[in-house]
């Protein structure tokens, strides 16, 4: 049987117009946004060190994520303002308040803030999707003595730079962090900041990580010499969640955070020490002993461990994070307290949408 050749070349033809077609389409999409940021004060002086949070709008049929649970501008504006108060002890292989939460590289010395957006690799390692036109995404700017601030992208695929200037304007009942340790702290979060630098399996790198620590822990030394316990228990925190690279039986081991490293436990006991008044800490004091109970004196210990989530709520209200809020219902539901259970879960439902899939619980 043979081959009905003006109907090959046919087919050859309309396969290479597609072909080229989808090429030259491709031509003019970015599957990455680069963005620059430079972050000033209102006299125009760069703001160092700025904390950058972030979110990114992926298309429903991109991601397995439930729709509820996407972030968007409003959402992560509301997240910042409540949570701002613990903003630099969130990183992005640590703990975050809400899980959907991008963190980004910082700012850097002069106040310039780089991110390169992969929306593909958003969507999931492996993933080639391309990204939404326009593709919608958003940035919020925390530092300590100023007002956050936010900005907001709609990004045609034909471009794939975005460029702005952000202004902070000072907060009037927080001033502004002069001290020497302070400054060497967020010169290293923000080295930290780049978590792709630590991954580097070297000996150089190895050296870099035990360089930041030593001098974290001189800057946390200068705090408490300096009286400023509350500072040196900032750096302690910071220290729980260093990478670490270590030999060992002739295998390199990279970790980005392993908190069960006796040189973590250390961090977080001094942290402890030094301000156990620390929001964070108590955040992260009150799950430890809500799952740490045993069978005898069961309900006493949960009692207890609920008094302390309502004491910590009254005392810092929104600035808690949901999980606590969600602690709090779990624990009255352990000790039969169901009608008040409830009630707890509607009201951090409420709260925090963005927390988890509050229709499963």
């Amino acid at each position: 049987m043979g081959f009905n050749k003006t109907l090959l070349y046919t087919l050859t033809a309309i396969v290479t117009l597609v072909s080229c077609m989808t090429s030259n389409a491709r031509l003019f999409m970015s599957d990455k946004i680069e963005v620059t940021i430079k972050v000033h004060d209102e006299s125009g002086k760069p703001i160092p060190y700025v904390t950058v949070w972030q979110f990114l709008k992926i298309s429903p049929s991109h991601t397995d994520m439930p729709l509820a649970l996407t972030l968007g501008m409003a959402d992560l504006w509301r997240i910042t303002e409540r949570y701002k108060q613990t903003s630099e002890f969130i990183s992005t292989f640590g703990e975050t308040p809400i899980p959907r939460l991008i963190i980004p590289e910082m700012g850097d010395s002069n106040g310039n803030v780089k991110n390169t957006l992969d929306y593909a690799w958003r969507t999931g390692i492996g993933n080639h999707y391309p990204r939404p036109n326009p593709t919608n995404f958003g940035y919020t700017f925390i530092k300590h003595g100023y007002l956050p601030e936010r900005l907001e992208f709609n990004v045609p695929t034909n471009k794939s730079k975005v460029e702005a200037i952000v202004t902070l304007k000072r907060d009037p009942n927080e001033a502004i962090e002069n001290a020497a340790y302070i400054q060497t702290y967020e010169r290293l979060r923000y080295e930290l900041s780049d978590t792709s630098k630590n991954e580097a399996m070297t000996v150089d790198n190895q050296r870099r990580i035990a360089k930041i620590e030593k001098e974290l822990e001189h800057a946390a030394q200068q705090a408490i010499a300096a009286g400023d316990n509350k500072a040196a228990a900032r750096i302690y925190i910071r220290m729980r969640y260093l990478p670490t690279i270590a030999l060992e039986n002739g295998i390199t081991e990279f970790n980005q955070v392993n908190r069960d490293s006796a040189r973590s436990k250390r961090a977080w006991g001094l942290a402890k020490q030094l301000d156990p008044d620390n929001l964070f800490i108590w955040i992260h004091t009150i799950q430890e002993r809500a799952g740490n109970q045993s069978d005898t004196l069961r309900d006493e210990r949960i009692k207890n461990v609920a008094v302390q989530t309502e004491l910590l709520i009254e005392k810092y209200g929104l600035a808690v994070w949901p999980v606590i809020y969600d602690l709090r219902a779990g624990l009255y539901a352990n000790i039969n307290q169901k009608e008040r259970s409830i009630l707890l879960y509607r009201e951090a439902a409420e709260l925090e949408p963005k927390y988890k899939d509050w229709s499963k619980q």
